[in-house]
């Protein structure tokens, strides 16, 4: 049975005890094994998460001191692998709280709704395996984690699959059949000439998205609006 390390932090002692509650239901519900660690303060989260790394953290954006955002941070910096769930009740801050990546955003005023949601996508997340792209490139196969690739491009007649160790697949394929493909893994197409895994936008402006590694992605004239709603519902 899988077991998961969870943190929970909230400055707002009400408020902590009622996400722990909730939380400890939905996750029950689950065939999982679970330990869920409560924090009043981010410092403190930080300090813990040093020496015992959390699967999944559920973290208020808006704390004194050490806001969630900045928590975010240096947590993925220790292992970027960990699960961030921002909770606010402030919608105007998902789109700052993309430069710390985080897996969704919940609203304190949808807060049963939304965690149970969120739960059973991240046990999806962790319980099931990772859909693998199959290309073949000069007689010889390739298989591609797709929670590795950071964006693919189109060419002409080819694409090339940008991955976020740096390395490049070009092939002869069409990025609307790997949009189709993809629709389900999270990625969105910014535009003609690109599709992106929206889990690597740190920030989206009017013209472009910054990716990881501050690579800058072209948003068209036509899509921004389906970017951000895009966007705000994968937080959501």
């Amino acid at each position: 049975m899988k077991y998961y390390r969870i943190g929970i932090c909230d400055d707002e002692e009400a408020a902590l005890d009622n996400l722990y509650k909730i939380a400890k239901e939905e996750f029950g519900k689950k065939d999982c094994d679970f330990e869920i660690i409560k924090f009043n303060n981010a410092k403190n989260l930080i300090e813990y998460n040093c020496e015992e790394n959390f699967d999944i953290i559920f973290l208020d954006i808006e704390m004194p001191e050490f806001n969630g955002i900045d928590a975010a941070k240096s947590i993925k910096n220790i292992n970027k692998n960990t699960v961030i769930v921002f909770v606010t009740c402030k919608d105007e801050l998902v789109y700052e709280s993309l430069k710390a990546q985080p897996f969704r955003f919940i609203r304190k005023s949808r807060l049963k709704e939304e965690i149970s949601e969120t739960v059973s996508e991240v046990y999806k997340l962790f319980d099931e395996s990772s859909y693998k792209l199959n290309i073949k490139i000069e007689n010889k196969y390739y298989e591609i984690d797709v929670n590795s690739i950071l964006y693919i491009e189109s060419s002409r007649n080819y694409i090339i699959v940008n991955t976020v160790n740096h390395k490049e697949f070009k092939y002869r394929d069409s990025i609307n059949k790997k949009e189709k493909e993809l629709e389900n893994y999270g990625f969105i197409r910014t535009h003609f000439g690109y599709l992106v895994n929206q889990k690597y936008i740190y920030s989206i402006k009017n013209d472009f998205v910054i990716l990881k590694d501050n690579i800058k992605i072209p948003v068209s004239r036509s899509r921004r609006q389906y970017v951000r709603q895009k966007l705000l519902d994968y937080l959501r």
